[in-house]
């Protein structure tokens, strides 16, 4: 088996994140006017705390938090760690 446990991936957040920005990225490249639309749907509040240069670069972020992801240990996806939802 090349990857170990390999049924826990849709669990591990560097999958999730990975698919989202790859999503969002192609999105963007495939209807450059979708980021505009997307712009425009947001609060003013938020619109004057991101700058309009940076909306297209939220799908590249993504990817990169999801590399980010993979260095930290998922306590769910450990057999036998504790579970600490229940605290």
């Amino acid at each position: 088996m090349i990857i170990e446990n390999w049924r826990d991936l849709p669990r591990r957040w560097s999958m999730r994140l990975g698919l989202a920005g790859s999503l969002i990225a192609s999105y963007l490249i495939a209807s450059p006017d979708a980021a505009i639309t997307a712009w425009n749907l947001l609060p003013p509040e938020l619109r004057g705390a991101i700058p309009q240069k940076y909306m297209p670069l939220i799908g590249t972020a993504l990817f990169g938090l999801s590399l980010l992801a993979q260095l930290f240990k998922q306590k769910k996806l450990i057999k036998g760690a504790p579970d600490n939802a229940a605290s």
